[in-house]
């Protein structure tokens, strides 16, 4: 039972990010050619797939051991506050991007609808 836990552990951190990967990249193409009435005209389709690959890539990085061990707040904490700047910046990174692809992809879907 031990090795099993050990095992879990080691690819659970590779885990998260494959199967993030395997719903962006296969089960939602498949889903929007079965599926054409709701997804094809849909403008939050691929803001929402999107952001939930993302957060299934960003997820092990905040249950690996080391960011639990810098967020233990009886150590230290500068590193939290370290993790909670970081963690700030990169999500306001990512809105802003994500903005912006949000606003191409509506751009482009307002479009591609005229033309039908």
């Amino acid at each position: 039972m031990a090795d099993l836990d050990h095992a879990w552990l080691k690819w659970r951190a590779a885990l998260w990010p494959l199967g993030g990967t395997v719903l962006g990249l296969v089960v939602m193409p498949v889903a929007i050619e079965q599926y054409p009435e709701v997804f094809k005209e849909s403008q939050w389709i691929l803001p929402v797939s999107v952001l939930f690959v993302a957060a299934c890539w960003v997820a092990p990085l905040f249950f690996h051991e080391r960011a639990m061990r810098s967020w233990n707040w009886s150590r230290k904490k500068f590193g939290l506050i370290v993790t909670l700047v970081g963690v700030i910046i990169l999500s306001g990174s990512c809105f802003y991007g994500l903005r912006g692809l949000y606003h191409l992809h509506v751009q482009h879907l307002e479009e591609r609808l005229a033309q039908n």
